[in-house]
């Protein structure tokens, strides 16, 4: 049987663009994170987001206290939380599931 060509889709080059590192950062690592929300977050990594026009990065998270999608700034990203008393908040929470 002969194969069938498949018509390449043409990209938009504003579109944005999702990767999975960013600098030292990459899919699946845990960190803490400063949601858009403004709120203290732990989580993993899912992708990365950057916008060619504005030239702004983000990323966004899988929370692992409420499970649900969560975004953040890539300067928003921290291997430890800067705030102790948030960090025991949501390690207990973590503990509990």
């Amino acid at each position: 049987m002969a194969r069938r060509k498949k018509k390449k889709i043409q990209q938009d080059p504003n579109a944005s663009i999702i990767t999975e590192k960013c600098g030292d950062w990459k899919k699946k690592d845990k960190a803490w994170f400063k949601a858009f929300d403004g709120e203290w977050h732990y989580g993993q990594i899912m992708y990365f987001v950057e916008e060619p026009k504005s030239e702004k990065k983000w990323v966004t998270f899988w929370d692992a206290v409420d499970p649900r999608y969560r975004s953040s700034w890539v300067s928003e990203i921290y291997t430890e939380c800067p705030d102790e008393k948030v960090r025991n908040k949501i390690l207990r929470k973590i503990s509990r599931k």
